[in-house]
């Protein structure tokens, strides 16, 4: 180009935050980038806009122009301007709006003027553009023999990083807000939206609003919409805001979770492509342009009668994550095609055709690179440990030249004021976070703090850094977890194994932590003399960290002349008592032990000199999410005494540390998740432990502590930390992008027949969490009697417990070719022998096995006798064993399988009628007086007969009592023999008439009915062989106060059931009298029953075993395409 071109521009109007306008401006950057000369003109100059636009009629004097690019939509009145334009001309349509979709004559007048005004221009063989494929057919009816398209909007990248207004951004909040901008006209269809909000509300499980942005130009109909919101009483949940600014728009897309346009007219539809950007998803009616639009992005409406199904589409995307990121990615991908080069470049070749002239290509910034952004948000400038992780895997992320790095600093309650002097020690870490925003929406979110706050993330990419020290993870955050990340990096195998056993299903990636932090210079610290051999203990001493335990220990183990001492680092904090607590303590001979507490704050340095002047460290933890303290005393040489359990173990072993022995029982800590364990060191092994380490010699320590030095030297830093995650982004990035289809699940159980374990798989795979998964049961080839209904099983294996193998079941397993196999156990379905050939023909086909333990005691009766004692090396290797009670656990754990078991209490019944119990008596024809009832099979171990002698001994305190036997019979000849018993001894005792007896298999249906009109559910179980009770939570949900025995099958409904040492007669009438002369008492045993059934009712309990089969899914799937474990 010889001379510049000048390439004017025109369009009627003008507005801050019009798309017209806002596409003249982006036009006139890039040609003025590219060295042309560009003006704008219009006929109205909008407020605030008359020092970049010009008036049309007021223009005389100024250079002509080459070329007039005419942005046409509405009909205007500075057509002869335009027309008598000396310049070659372009057309660049952005559609008019049909006047019959306007009620205001004025406004539909225009309408009609604009299409004459494209009839003339098209006649006049002038060049077209049109911004989409759809109005290019107007252009062409129009009469223009040329017509191009080329999307003309702004540039992408100059509005996604253009300014907001912070104050509306924040606002973002736990509702669910969705966005429509656009003129408030009838044709937009905002009336439907507002209908739309009222089934949102009403189906959604967390508050919903409707945000609607856009020019109130139609007077009577905004009044229609205001009425429409009064009269649904959406008030609190619609606003209609009118037409806003620039910074105010950019911070209502920021803060929406859904863009959603039902719109019957858009001749391309802007604010979609602006919602794409701010990765909001996109729900759009297929009207006009808006396919194209989308261009196989967001999700298309196809009908828009049904408003109340168009509702349950928007909310499923919301609550399911991975759907919602395979629809933000194709989003993505479409914007894309609207990059500034790519529209610039179709610009180019029209703008050459017009003037047979080379136009300069779009300008690129040398030595540009494509990095991507990524944020690390939570605490990361103090010596808190949450921090001391942070800093170091941001810094070392910093570190990939691939990755833009910045750091916000945050925690779970929201944002805080940094520590600036904490912050200025740390100079890397403090020019992070100067390019951190809490609105930077970056392509990968990282966030690590405590509690953990997910709702609010806003990346293309969200995960979570995470350590948890208890075998469950809180059912909230779970769901959370589910709903909004992409990932999560799991601090240790543990955790990992924590978050999947809890119902997470999101990749989850063990990336470890690093230590090498710690290797600083010691510093100067004032402490008491070593008196000869210093343990030194650093945590924050709440209960989990096992202070109480250590502490009892020392004082019994050791007197102050032994020359040992105990040096307790922590700080204060509402969890512990120390200073008081050591004041009371004294030895076995009434010393005071030599125990030294700091709790103030110490510098790295300092930290550094408390492992240079100890000998060892004595961490008897109940649970650790890593170990960061044994991680850094292991680089500085120094072994440990650990409980062999929890994260320590991804690098504790028996050359660096004496690992204490430990059983997993109830977590006692604050956040009381039900099911939830931790482990209980054995305190005399502790002793031992202590003495061993103070009487071990001190090359065999200092051998110890370089064990422990090399292992982490050699497979942990914050360096391979940080590689793990970026590895895994670009990883789960790919696999998200795929197609997923129902994973296969091979379920292998007894089916729709009157088995405990049917019903037990029947209940679970009804909840819907299980539907994500393609299912197909195996069942046994049963000759007893199957239920009604349809029997979908394929059956293909023999119940007989002395048959060696089960070849056929192996084969129809293998030919059905599942992700993961769920195998349902009890002795009696085929032999342990069996078992092992199965798990051995799994193993060697790769697939994963899950194991669901229904009993695991040994068998020793005169027709069976049996262990799982000789396969624990094919059970060892399954992904999962499940148990249903801590004996079975302690079991399995005794045979070394803990790494794979997981303790999943037996599910819930949902609760029964509601009806009030009273009524329910009456409807039986019972008395108001109490009644007892009892449920399951009539076998002799269910102690029916002690029951009713008990129950007889009872009536002397209520003459007017009941007894309601539901029990069924079984198969088992045994059935028959109680039975006959059992009518002999009422009989004796004269109970004919007061004794209700139903023997017949009943429906769930009338089960629950004649529960529900019980005050009392006694379950007086004898010696069982059985690993959790099925019946008794039909109980639980009738809202009787239930009866059982103590230990084995109902160990775990402890402190929930009122429970009895025996089923002896005697003891059986005192709990029946306590219960029922008690109101008190007995309410509140009903209470701890409500709490303990929601948190494990079938629901959660098929949300949890869904998390370990995608967790075994993800194993074979995704973890083998990212990196290998950290323990290999």
């Amino acid at each position: 180009m010889n001379a510049p071109l000048r390439i004017d521009q025109f369009h009627s109007g003008s507005s801050q935050g019009d798309a017209i306008t806002g596409a003249m401006f982006c036009v006139q950057r890039w040609l003025r980038s590219a060295g042309a000369f560009s003006d704008i003109y219009v006929e109205h100059v909008g407020d605030g806009l008359k020092n970049r636009v010009k008036d049309c009629h007021a223009s005389s004097g100024q250079p002509p122009a080459d070329v007039l690019l005419v942005h046409h939509s509405m009909g205007h009145n500075a057509f002869d301007w335009v027309w008598e334009h000396p310049g070659k001309k372009v057309v660049v349509y952005h559609n008019i709006t049909p006047p019959r979709f306007f009620n205001n004559n004025g406004i539909a007048l225009y309408a009609e003027l604009g299409s004459s005004q494209l009839q003339r221009m098209g006649k006049a063989g002038w060049h077209g553009v049109a911004v989409s494929t759809y109005n290019r057919g107007d252009l062409l009816a129009a009469g223009f023999e040329r017509a191009d398209v080329v999307p003309l909007l702004f540039d992408l990248d100059e509005m996604k990083s253009a300014d907001f207004d912070a104050a509306i951004a924040e606002t973002k909040g736990r509702a669910l807000r969705f966005l429509f901008v656009g003129r408030v006209l009838p044709h937009k269809c905002q009336d439907e939206l507002v209908e739309l909000a009222a089934h949102l509300r009403n189906n959604a499980d967390v508050p919903v609003e409707l945000v609607l942005v856009g020019g109130l130009d139609d007077a009577e109909y905004v009044w229609r919409l205001r009425q429409l919101v009064r009269r649904l009483d959406l008030g609190s949940v619609v606003r209609i805001l009118g037409k806003v600014s620039n910074r105010e728009l950019h911070a209502w897309y920021r803060s929406s979770n859904g863009f959603i346009c039902l719109s019957d007219h858009e001749g391309f539809g802007v604010p979609l492509i602006e919602a794409m950007l701010f990765n909001v998803p996109v729900f759009a009616y297929a009207s006009s342009a808006i396919p194209e639009t989308l261009g196989g992005a967001g999700v298309l409406l196809r009908d828009k009668n049904d408003l109340d199904s168009v509702a349950q589409v928007i909310l499923e995307v919301c609550r399911d994550n991975r759907l919602r990121n395979c629809l933000l990615q194709a989003q993505r991908k479409r914007l894309e095609e609207f990059r500034p080069a790519t529209i610039y470049g179709r610009l180019q070749q029209v703008l050459e055709q017009v003037t047979g002239t080379e136009i300069p290509p779009y300008p690129t910034a040398e030595g540009g690179t494509n990095r991507l952004r990524l944020q690390f948000e939570g605490p990361a400038e103090t010596s808190y440990s949450l921090a001391i992780v942070n800093r170091n895997i941001a810094c070392s992320l910093a570190q990939n030249a691939r990755l833009d790095v910045s750091v916000h600093l945050t925690e779970g309650p929201g944002n805080y004021q940094p520590n600036l002097a904490a912050l200025r020690r740390f100079p890397q870490l403090k020019e992070l976070t100067e390019k951190g925003s809490p609105f930077a929406a970056p392509d990968i979110l990282l966030r690590n703090l405590y509690p953990p706050r997910v709702w609010d993330m806003d990346g293309a990419f969200n995960a979570l850094c995470f350590a948890w020290e208890e075998s469950l993870v809180p059912h909230e955050w779970v769901q959370q977890f589910n709903r909004h990340l992409d990932c999560i990096f799991a601090a240790s195998s543990f955790t990992k194994k924590a978050l999947a056993d809890s119902g997470v299903q999101v990749p989850i990636i063990n990336y470890g932590h690093g230590a090498e932090h710690s290797l600083t210079n010691p510093e100067p610290i004032d402490l008491p003399p070593n008196p000869g051999f210093r343990f030194l203990h650093l945590s924050s001493c709440f209960p989990r960290k096992g202070i109480d335990v250590l502490v009892r220990v020392f004082t019994e183990t050791f007197e102050p002349d032994d020359g040992v001492q105990l040096l307790i680092k922590t700080f204060s904090n509402p969890h512990h008592q120390m200073t008081e607590e050591l004041s009371h303590l004294r030895t076995r001979k009434g010393n005071r032990p030599d125990v030294i507490l700091l709790e103030g704050d110490m510098s790295p340095g300092q930290i550094a000199s408390l492992y240079q002047e100890s000998d060892c460290l004595a961490m008897p933890s109940r649970g650790e999410g890593f170990g960061l303290p044994v991680a850094e005393g292991f680089l500085a040489g120094k072994p440990a005494i650990v409980t062999g359990y929890g994260g320590l173990m991804d690098f504790c072993d028996s050359e660096n540390s004496w690992l204490l022995p430990f059983r997993l029982r109830p977590a006692g800590s604050h956040l009381s998740e039900p099911g939830s364990l931790w482990a209980e060191p054995d305190a005399t092994a502790l002793s031992k432990a202590m003495v061993a380490a103070v009487q071990c010699t001190a090359p065999k320590r200092k051998a110890m502590g370089e064990a422990g030095r090399k292992r982490l030297a050699d497979h942990f830093s914050w360096r391979r930390s940080a590689s793990v995650i970026t590895e895994s982004v670009g990883a789960l990035s790919q696999l998200n992008r795929r197609e997923e289809k129902p994973a296969r699940l091979a379920w292998i159980s007894t089916w729709k027949v009157r088995c405990g374990i049917a019903a037990y798989s029947d209940f679970l795979l009804r909840e819907e969490i299980m539907r994500s998964f393609h299912v197909q049961v195996f069942a046994d080839y049963c000759q007893a009697e199957r239920l009604s209904g349809m029997d979908d099983a394929l059956r293909c294996w023999h119940q007989d417990f002395n048959r060696p193998k089960q070849e056929e079941l192996i084969a129809a397993v293998l030919d059905y070719r599942p992700e993961v196999v769920v195998l349902q156990f009890n002795f009696g379905f085929f032999s342990v022998e069996a078992l092992s050939g199965f798990l051995r023909a799994m193993k060697s086909n790769n697939i994963p096995v899950v194991i669901d333990f229904h009993s695991t005691k040994d068998v020793d009766k005169p027709d069976l006798k049996t262990s799982l004692r000789p396969i624990t090396e094919d059970l060892a290797g399954c992904h999962r064993l499940i148990v249903h009670n801590l004996d079975d656990l302690d079991r399995l754990q005794d045979y070394g399988l803990l790494d794979v078991v997981t303790y999943l209490p037996h599910g819930m019944n949902p609760p029964g009628s509601t009806t009030d119990r009273d009524q329910l008596k009456a409807a039986l024809g019972l008395d108001a007086g109490p009644v007892v009832a009892s449920f399951g099979f009539l076998l002799p171990h269910k102690g029916i007969i002690e029951l009713v002698e008990g129950f007889h001994r009872f009536r002397n305190l209520a003459p007017s009592a009941k007894l309601l036997l539901i029990n069924a019979r079984h198969p088992d000849p045994l059935s028959a023999a109680c039975e006959a018993a059992l009518t002999r001894r009422i009989v004796a005792l004269g109970l004919e008439d007061t004794v209700a007896r139903f023997h017949d298999f009943l429906p769930e249906q009338e089960i629950e009915f004649l529960l529900s009109a019980a005050d009392i559910a006694v379950f007086p179980y004898l010696a069982t062989q059985e690993s959790a009770s099925g019946a008794v939570r039909f109980a639980l949900a009738s809202d009787a106060a239930v009866v059982t025995t103590e230990g084995g099958i109902f160990r775990d409904l402890a402190g929930i059931v009122h429970q009895i040492p025996e089923a002896r007669p005697q003891v059986l009438a005192e709990a029946l009298r306590k219960l029922w002369s008690d109101p008190g008492y007995a309410r509140e045993v009903r209470e701890r029953q409500k709490r303990w059934m929601k948190a494990t009712r079938w629901e959660r309990t098929a949300g949890r075993l869904a998390g370990t089969f995608r967790d075994a899914i993800h194993a074979n799937v995704v973890i083998s395409e990212i990196v290998a474990s950290p323990r290999c």
